[in-house]
């Protein structure tokens, strides 16, 4: 095995998550994408959502960040005619995409092991908080696909 075992096993697994959520997302046709009889679990929200705390949790400083800034609307609140196209959602997801691949890349193993400052609720190192990152994306990925279920389409494979 390699110096960065750690690092690469993590990275393999986001690749996995985002490949199954591009598959959630390109599950729903576009009628389907910003609609639904359940506000919150309007798939857009939630893709839009899980993929922006990506980006919130890889920032450098939390405090900073503005929730919303790249859709100019919060994922919650925005109404369901303004929320982003799938093609939008899946250009966000892309990018994201590239920047968790630099963010484990430039930690590696010994980056993802040492103590971190900010996000205590994530854990206490960088591998904590990627860890906590994957759990939130699953855990809306599961809800886009109860309501892939619910609305008798088929849903992408495991990975």
């Amino acid at each position: 095995m390699g110096k960065n075992v750690v690092a690469a096993e993590v990275y393999a697994q986001f690749r996995r998550a985002f490949s199954m959520l591009r598959g959630s997302i390109e599950a729903f046709g576009e009628e389907e994408w910003r609609g639904g009889d359940i506000d919150f679990l309007i798939p857009c929200r939630q893709a839009y959502h899980a993929i922006e705390s990506v980006e919130y949790y890889l920032s450098e400083y939390p405090g900073e960040f503005k929730w919303g800034h790249r859709f100019d609307g919060d994922w919650e609140g925005m109404p369901a005619g303004e929320l982003p196209t799938q093609e939008e959602v899946l250009d966000y997801l892309d990018e994201m995409q590239a920047t968790v691949d630099a963010w484990l890349k430039g930690l590696g193993d010994e980056g993802l092991l040492a103590p971190q400052k900010g996000f205590p609720w994530t854990g206490k190192t960088p591998l904590g908080r990627a860890l906590y990152v994957l759990r939130h994306g699953q855990h809306h990925l599961a809800e886009m696909n109860t309501e892939l279920r619910r609305r008798g389409i088929d849903r992408p494979d495991w990975q």
